[in-house]
């Protein structure tokens, strides 16, 4: 069963990739020399009783959220 993608308020987009220093959280690629776009990721997904708590969610480029 897919859970519909969330959509993450500015303020939040921001706060967790600031706090991600705008760098992928897995591959380390910084988003600025990355062709892929950068998204907000839940790190254990909703799916799997994951939440939208910043502890649970990653600044990853496309390659590795599997875009």
């Amino acid at each position: 069963m897919a859970v519909p993608r969330r959509k993450f308020a500015l303020s939040k987009r921001l706060f967790i990739a600031t706090r991600a220093d705008f760098v992928c959280e897995y591959c380390h690629t910084p988003e600025d020399f990355s062709p892929d776009l950068f998204n907000i990721e839940h790190v254990i997904p909703l799916l799997h009783d994951g939440t939208d708590e910043d502890n649970n969610l990653a600044y990853a480029c496309g390659g590795c959220n599997g875009n």
